[in-house]
């Protein structure tokens, strides 16, 4: 859970620096897409091993979206003890703030490239 509070505290400070009226809705939207696009990409590949393009439907899609915007709204912004301004008190004198910077912006990337990658890849299949 620490990996994703992180995510979600770079994404709100990166978006913070913006005009945007709602970082924390902004870096909620990021942190539940990349949560669904893990568990999706598991499915997805369960479904290659499995021969079996049945097993990620829309109706997993939909859960696992649905949750995980609920769940982070509830852990961010509807409780007090994990927002923003926490976590800024928290991480404000962090060490290798770029190294770790860097690493979300992997992460985020590698996880939607594999993702659409994979989306693609099983849209092909003729299972």
């Amino acid at each position: 859970m620490k990996f994703f509070d992180y995510l979600y505290y770079k994404v709100c400070k990166a978006y913070s620096t913006t005009q945007d009226s709602s970082p924390e809705g902004a870096a909620l939207a990021v942190n539940s897409a990349i949560q669904s696009f893990s568990v999706f990409i598991f499915f997805m590949v369960l479904a290659i091993i499995k021969k079996n393009k049945a097993i990620f439907n829309l109706t997993i899609a939909m859960v696992t979206i649905v949750f995980f915007i609920v769940f982070n709204y509830i852990r961010y912004i509807y409780k007090e003890n994990n927002n923003y301004e926490i976590m800024k008190k928290k991480w404000l004198n962090e060490s290798n703030s770029n190294t770790k910077g860097l690493l979300i912006v992997l992460y985020i990337f590698l996880t939607t490239s594999i993702f659409f990658g994979l989306a693609v890849y099983l849209g092909t299949k003729k299972w």
